[in-house]
C-alpha cells in the first residue's frame, strides 16, 4: 500500500490527501491542523469522489499522526507539500510538489497545478519537474490523477455547475460516458479499477459494488426503478466479461440478448448509498443462461433481479451456441452453485389482476 505523507493546509494539499484516502492508500500527518483539514475534506469527498466511477473504489486508507515531520517523511513513499515557491513562478493556492523518495536526497519530484477540490477533478498541469519524473507520475496513476487533463478543463466544468458538487458529479459522469476532457482520465481508471474474477465460483460473486450516484434517484428521492435494471445488467455484463466474454469476444460475433427479466423491489435505495449486487448462475445450458441478481444497500437486502439470456450469433442477429470457453466457464459456475438453496423469488411473475 502507498503512503504519502501530506504538509500544508492550503486547499490542494487537504483535498489531495482526501483523495490519497479514498483510492486505499495511506496519508501521514505531522499537524493536528492538517490532519483535521484532511479530515473536512474527506467527509465532503466520501459523498462525491465514488459516486463518479462505476466500479467499487479500493478499501480506504488510514489517516496516520506522525510524532514529527521527519517521522513522517521518513514512513511515507511519497510526500506532498502545498505553495513549494522553488517550482513555481506564481504559486497560488492550486499549486502542491510531489515527491517521491527522501526530499533531502533528491527524490524525484513533479511541481503541480491541481483543481479544486482535487479530490474530485482528475486533472494535473505540470508546472516543473525533475529529469526522471516516472515515479511520481506512477503514484497520481494510483490515485486517479491524470497529468495530461488540463485543470482549466475541470475547471470549466465546475464554473457551468455553479460550484455545486452533484451537478458536477452527473457532468463529470456524462463525459466519462463519451470519453471527452476529463471524462477521459475516470474512464481510463475505472478500468484499471475493475474487479478480477472470482477463483472461487462455489458462492454467488459480487459483480457490482459502487455508490449510487445523483442522477440515478428519481423525484421520490431514491433510487429510480430503472437504475435497478442498470445495475443488474452490469452485473450480467461483469459475470460475462469474466467467462470471456469481453470487447474482442463480441466483435467476433458472440453475445446475449437478454429476452426476460423480473425485478421485485423489497426496500428503498438513497443517494449516496453503497451498493452489492451479487450475481448467480441458476443454469447455463447451450444458448440458454438463467441468472439471479440480489441487490443489498446498507447490508440489507432491497431487490432482486431474475434474467433469462441467450446466446446469439451477431452476424445472424439469431441464437446460438456461446464460444466455447465462455459456454465452459458458465456452465462451471453453474455446477459450483448447483447446490445451494433455490432463491427466495426465483420463478415468480407479476400476478394477473382478479375479477
Amino acid at each position: 500500500m502507498t503512503r504519502i505523507a501530506i504538509f500544508g493546509v492550503e486547499n490542494a494539499a487537504p483535498e489531495l490527501g482526501a483523495r490519497v484516502l479514498l483510492m486505499g492508500c495511506d496519508a501521514v500527518v505531522a499537524d493536528a491542523t492538517v490532519e483535521a483539514r484532511i479530515g473536512e475534506e474527506l467527509d465532503r469527498a466520501r459523498a462525491a469522489l465514488p459516486a463518479l466511477y462505476d466500479v467499487g473504489l479500493p478499501p480506504e486508507g488510514k489517516l496516520i499522526r506522525a510524532e514529527s515531520p521527519d517521522a513522517a517523511v521518513a514512513s511515507a513513499d511519497a510526500v506532498v507539500m502545498a505553495h513549494a515557491p522553488d517550482h513555481f513562478s506564481d504559486p497560488h493556492e492550486g499549486c502542491v510538489t510531489l515527491i517521491v523518495g527522501q526530499p533531502d536526497r533528491g527524490g524525484a519530484f513533479l511541481a503541480l497545478e491541481l483543481c479544486s477540490p482535487a479530490w474530485l477533478l482528475p486533472g494535473a498541469l505540470i508546472r516543473d519537474a525533475s529529469t526522471d519524473r516516472s515515479a511520481a507520475e506512477a503514484v497520481l496513476d494510483r490515485i486517479g490523477m491524470d497529468v495530461g487533463s488540463a485543470p482549466d478543463t475541470s475547471r470549466s466544468v465546475m464554473a457551468a455547475c455553479g460550484g455545486d458538487v452533484a451537478a458536477a458529479v452527473a457532468a463529470l459522469r456524462a463525459l466519462k460516458a463519451r470519453r471527452a476532457g476529463p471524462g477521459v482520465a475516470i474512464a481510463a481508471h475505472e478500468a484499471r479499477l475493475s474487479p478480477t474474477a472470482p477463483s472461487d465460483l462455489s458462492v454467488p460473486p459480487v459483480t457490482v459494488a459502487r455508490q449510487v450516484p445523483p442522477d440515478w434517484v428519481d423525484y421520490n428521492g431514491h433510487m429510480n426503478e430503472a437504475r435497478y435494471l442498470t445495475a443488474f445488467s452490469d452485473g450480467a455484463d461483469r459475470l460475462l466479461a469474466w467467462a470471456g466474454m469481453d470487447a474482442a469476444c463480441v466483435a467476433e460475433g458472440h453475445s446475449v440478448f437478454t429476452v426476460e427479466t423480473h425485478i421485485r423491489h423489497i426496500g428503498e435505495v438513497h443517494i449516496g448509498d453503497r451498493i452489492e449486487v451479487t450475481t448467480r448462475v441458476i443454469a447455463a445450458e447451450g444458448k440458454r443462461l438463467h441468472l439471479w441478481h440480489e441487490l443489498s444497500a446498507r447490508g440489507t437486502l432491497a431487490a432482486t433481479g431474475e434474467q433469462l439470456l441467450l446466446h446469439v450469433d451477431l452476424a445472424t442477429r439469431r441464437t446460438a451456441l456461446p464460444r466455447a470457453d465462455v459456454g465452459a466457464w458458465l456452465s462451471r459456475a453453474a455446477g459450483a452453485q448447483a447446490g445451494l438453496p433455490w432463491p427466495d423469488g426465483a420463478g415468480r411473475h407479476v400476478g394477473a389482476p382478479k375479477g
